[in-house]
């Protein structure tokens, strides 16, 4: 056993997933494929009063005259139950594991054998061997995992949210590569398998798609936005060009008149 179950821990169930929380060490999560078996025993003890026990041990060996009989014991000891749940898994460097889960609340031993059957996809005392297909409840819900994390990158790739959607990639490939090593030990698992990456995939194409759209959007902008920068200064070229044209043209045509006046003043001078 573990030491790091040997303490009191707290179990959650979110997701189909068990978490387990002790004090004082990191917690432990635990997929439904990594669960080999679970098992649970219950038994009955009775729990000596707290006073009578401190007074019990009060007494000297040598006086056992002095100690209390045991049908006093029996009359006022507490009716205990304990529930032991034994669940058998491998972490996710494959290493096997035995977790030993004890709770004397009948309530909550109910609810916790109730939400482990469900999660496991396995009856009490029942094993999950590796000549053995895997449940298919437990194929469903992992392919809904993977549809439901691939639906979400899609949709920010569709909003262009490319940035925050690195993070979720990154997330999906992780949870395809893990849960195919973990399941890829039962028989027939290549099919779901297969079905993991093609959901994967699909998201990761479309992301590329809506990614190479972006690009090229932002290409054609640039390149109009430069087709307009070209336009505007060929035309402020033109202008220029058409201004000093004038000018030149005014300068010839002042010139001209200032010739013919001379010639004019001259032949005046010549005729007298």
């Amino acid at each position: 056993m573990d030491s790091l179950y040997q303490e009191k821990c707290t179990a959650l169930f979110n997701d189909d997933v068990l978490t387990l929380i002790p004090k004082g060490s990191r917690q432990v999560r635990i997929q439904p494929q990594q669960i080999v078996f679970i098992a649970l025993a219950s038994k009955n003890s009775l729990k000596m009063n707290e006073n009578l026990a401190l007074y019990e041990k009060a007494i000297p060996w040598w006086q056992p005259w002095s100690k209390l009989p045991n049908w006093v014991k029996d009359a006022t000891s507490d009716r205990v139950e304990s529930h032991q749940f034994s669940i058998g898994y491998v972490d996710k460097n494959f290493n096997p594991k035995i977790m030993l889960y004890v709770t004397e609340d009948r309530n909550k031993a109910a609810a916790f054998a109730s939400e482990l059957q469900a999660t496991s996809g396995l009856s009490m005392g029942e094993s999950r061997t590796a000549d053995r297909a895997l449940d298919n409840r437990l194929t469903q819900k992992l392919l809904k995992d993977a549809q439901r994390q691939a639906q979400r990158l899609a949709s920010m790739c569709s909003e262009w949210m490319f940035e925050d959607a690195e993070p979720v990639a990154s997330a999906l490939d992780t949870y395809i590569k893990n849960t195919s090593e973990e399941i890829s030990i039962f028989d027939n698992s290549e099919k779901t398998i297969k079905k993991l990456s093609d959901i994967a995939n699909a998201a990761f194409k479309q992301c590329d798609g809506q990614l190479k759209a972006e690009i090229a959007q932002a290409q054609a902008e640039e390149r109009a936005r430069l087709e307009a920068i070209r336009r505007t200064e060929a035309a402020a070229r033109a202008a220029r060009a058409a201004a000093a044209a004038a000018k030149v043209a005014r300068t010839n045509q002042a010139a001209a008149a200032e010739r013919i006046a001379r010639r004019s003043a001259w032949d005046s001078l010549a005729a007298s």
